[in-house]
């Protein structure tokens, strides 16, 4: 054969030669190369070659695709939580965000401020406590909402009557027909440093007739409250507040605060420390 010429065969390769080769480079057989496979496919080591033809899965995409999907489920469970522990469970009152207690009267003349009374179910203490605090921070002629709640036993709070209120205070009207002809819908405000209490009502002539009566120790009975002294004997007077009728009573001349009180719109009954909560109470109503 020429020194130049290749034999023929020798050009042709095939897998089993290969195969061959490799197997007398690596002085094993099919028999030891079939038992390592099936040892790896035993041991869940064993994977297919990949087809050199498919698309590589680039790292930095997998990794921000992971990263992206964790991202939507933090959202979700932000915003389902949001929604049914807080929205659901929470009453929003002008001036406040989010009060999670028992569903509130829904304040009569709208505030600029709501802050929330607590006290323990007969506590006079506390009750006045907490009137105090609140008293003490608020600009003039500024309304804050008080919506009050007492606790029971197991600590449970629910909105407080006009009934329950009054008598933890110490006020008490001279005929059970005052509340009776109330309908339990009622405010506590602070207007300024004024206090001013709402009381919607059920029929206007026996509400004032009990508030003529009431004169007599009105003024006596809010003492602890309004922290005055004894004022004797007290003559109420007429006074007119956007064509409404309104009665004050005086503490003296020494002190800033009186009692008033006043029928508005044949709807809701006022009763306020000051004349200038009294008619700015009023005019808030008349103009409903």
């Amino acid at each position: 054969m020429p020194p130049n010429q290749v034999r023929r065969d020798s050009l042709i390769r095939t897998m089993k030669g290969d195969a061959e080769q490799l197997l007398q480079r690596d002085q094993v057989s099919f028999a030891d190369i079939y038992a390592q496979q099936q040892k790896s496919i035993r041991e869940g080591n064993y994977q297919l070659a990949r087809p050199t033809n498919a698309p590589r899965q680039n790292t930095a995409t997998r990794v921000l695709g992971v990263f992206l999907f964790i991202m939507l489920l933090l959202v979700a469970s932000g915003s389902g939580y949001y929604y049914f522990f807080i929205l659901k469970n929470s009453n929003t009152i002008p001036g406040d965000d989010k009060i999670k207690d028992p569903d509130y009267v829904r304040p009569i003349i709208n505030p600029q401020v709501t802050s929330i009374i607590k006290f323990r179910e007969g506590d006079r203490t506390e009750l006045f406590q907490e009137l105090e605090r609140f008293g003490r921070q608020n600009a003039d002629n500024t309304f804050v909402y008080l919506p009050v709640l007492d606790a029971d036993a197991s600590k449970k709070y629910s909105l407080t009557s006009p009934k329950e209120f009054l008598e933890t205070l110490g006020i008490s009207p001279p005929s059970g027909d005052f509340y009776t002809n109330l309908t339990g819908e009622w405010n506590a405000y602070y207007y300024g440093s004024d206090l001013v209490f709402i009381f919607k009502i059920k029929n206007e002539s026996t509400v004032r007739g009990v508030m003529f009566s009431w004169e007599q120790t009105l003024m006596r009975q809010f003492i602890p409250v309004l922290r005055e002294r004894d004022p004797g004997i007290v003559e109420f007077r007429d006074i007119i507040i956007r064509n409404t009728d309104a009665r004050v009573g005086n503490y003296g001349d020494a002190s800033r605060h009186i009692v008033g009180y006043s029928i508005a719109g044949k709807e809701y009954l006022i009763i306020a420390s000051s004349e200038r909560s009294l008619k700015a109470t009023i005019e808030r109503l008349v103009v409903r």
